[in-house]
């Protein structure tokens, strides 16, 4: 179960057996069968879904997310993104349907070989539909700043 701040919300969820989820905001959320990721490093809420992957293996294919892995991060505690109940929320255009194919595509790719996506390598259809996506979500979150 998740960490969330409030020890009766804490208290509501053991005693409903909602294990695994959180409340961020006033969304419940679930941790994604697949995509939640033990030993990962970066978690990412789309729609009502919890990702936890791995922030070093994505920021060497984009450098948007290299810069947003590598803004201030401030104290564990309060970092966005090193918690269930601070996730880094992406926002529509991102949908949890296009994170998923994305990251099993991501995911393949590593299985594969050790591959660093550069700009002269061929984009698929899966980096072409999310990474416009990605980036715009997080230059809108920067203008809330």
């Amino acid at each position: 179960m998740c960490a969330v701040g409030d020890p009766f919300i804490r208290q509501a969820l053991s005693l409903q057996g909602l294990q695994n989820s959180c409340l961020t905001g006033y969304v419940e959320t679930q941790h994604h069968h697949k995509w939640y990721i033990s030993d990962g490093s970066a978690i990412f809420q789309v729609e009502n879904k919890l990702y936890k992957v791995h922030a070093a293996l994505l920021a060497n294919i984009s450098v948007t997310l290299q810069e947003m892995f590598a803004m201030p991060s401030g104290t564990e505690h309060s970092c966005e993104g090193t918690r269930d109940d601070r996730p880094i929320v992406l926002h529509p255009p991102v949908t949890s349907q296009k994170l998923d194919y994305f990251l099993e595509w991501f995911y393949s790719q590593m299985s594969q070989t050790e591959v660093a996506v550069s700009d002269t390598t061929p984009r698929t259809s899966a980096q072409t539909m999310l990474y416009p996506s990605i980036q715009q979500s997080y230059e809108d979150s920067r203008l809330d700043l």
